[in-house]
């Protein structure tokens, strides 16, 4: 059986109820989405090193 990676999160999350997951459509074109999304590591360390 082939599962997505969305349906592996989802599954995940419920397993770990999960606080914080959260879902939302965007009405976005999928680059400018994933080009967010793709640099959130990096932008989460930025956060930690500002104090934030």
């Amino acid at each position: 059986m082939s599962v997505d990676a969305v349906t592996r999160l989802r599954v995940l999350a419920a397993r770990l109820h999960a606080p914080l997951c959260a879902e939302e459509h965007l009405e976005l074109p999928f680059e400018r989405v994933w080009a967010v999304v793709a640099d959130l590591a990096s932008e989460r360390l930025h956060d930690e090193h500002d104090g934030g």
